[in-house]
């Protein structure tokens, strides 16, 4: 898993809102959370963005 995800306890704990789980997810790549297989492939314009969370439902 990614040294990020791995060092942060706050993926394993996400905030609810209504349906949906939040995860703060660091400064994870879209591309790195990819090859973990925690979200589908991004496209190639966003994979090496970095968001602040997930939000999942």
């Amino acid at each position: 898993m990614a040294e990020q995800l791995q060092q942060s306890m706050e993926f394993s704990r996400p905030i609810y809102v209504g349906e949906w789980r939040v995860y703060d997810i660091g400064a994870e790549t879209l591309n790195s959370l990819f090859k973990e297989d925690i979200i589908n492939e991004p496209s190639n314009k966003i994979k090496n963005k970095k968001p602040d969370a997930l939000i999942v439902n």
